[in-house]
């Protein structure tokens, strides 16, 4: 659950909330929870540097050291999503990693995830203890059109 948290507390859920569709009921200040599953595809694409369709433990450790990202950190979010502990993020794990996280931080159960719990969720990881430090951006992975 760390992986997704983190990736919002480091500002791509505010970019994600920027990029939302405006329209009838939506708007910057909303993120529907197939989003977060969107962005986790996004997220597995771009750490996969080897393309071999999961993320490994020395690829996630290559994008950490090049974004100073604290090993406790990297730790802790690739424990939480590397569920069956076998040293390979898989684009199913990174999925359910990011909707367990876009559940625990949709507090009202509405399937959107507002500006506020997004907040919310961001002041309750970054209270944890291997979120004190703060790590570099970690880039929106962008769909082209």
């Amino acid at each position: 659950m760390r992986i997704m948290m983190t990736i919002m507390a480091l500002g791509t859920g505010a970019a994600a909330f920027a990029q939302a569709p405006t329209g009838p009921a939506r708007g910057p200040d909303f993120m529907p929870r197939a989003a977060a599953e969107e962005r986790a595809t996004g997220l597995s694409r771009m750490l996969d540097a080897d393309r071999d369709g999961v993320v490994s433990r020395a690829e996630v450790d290559a994008w950490a050291t090049k974004n100073s990202v604290p090993p406790a950190m990297v730790d802790a979010m690739f424990s939480d999503a590397d569920t069956n502990r076998d040293g390979r993020i898989t684009l199913a794990e990174q999925k359910a990693d990011a909707l367990r996280s876009f559940d625990e931080a949709d507090t009202d159960h509405d399937g959107r995830m507002t500006g506020a719990e997004r907040a919310a969720a961001e002041a309750k990881y970054s209270a944890e203890p291997e979120a004190a430090a703060t790590p570099a951006p970690l880039p929106v992975p962008v769909r082209k059109r």
